[in-house]
């Protein structure tokens, strides 16, 4: 659910892809899909985060996965898992589950 006006640009959104058949919303609905776009959320995080997604997702476009992780200000890991769709891989969650322990100081 991120960056949805991107449609509106001939670049890939996120899903839903509100305007991807809408090619001239009107404004109240532009600002409207603003309330729904992590995009305009990430921002605000001010914790560190872990993020990991594939270049093979047809739901949540890595696009949009990249709008939103690149307006998060706070400390920040990336782990691309390329050939991933709209899952993850056993080492994805083990790799997840190990970023957070480690900040729990649990290893």
């Amino acid at each position: 659910m991120c960056d949805h006006t991107a449609f509106l640009h001939q670049q890939q959104g996120g899903w839903p892809c509100y305007f991807l058949y809408n090619d001239n919303p009107s404004q109240a609905d532009i600002n409207t899909s603003k309330y729904y776009d992590v995009v305009n959320f990430a921002r605000l995080l001010n914790i560190p985060g872990w993020y990991s997604w594939g270049y093979n997702d047809n739901v949540c476009s890595p696009t949009s996965m990249y709008a939103a992780y690149n307006s998060i200000k706070s400390p920040k890991e990336i782990s691309l898992y390329l050939q991933t769709a709209h899952f993850w891989y056993q080492e994805q969650w083990d790799e997840w589950c190990k970023w957070i322990w480690n900040k729990m100081n649990l290893q």
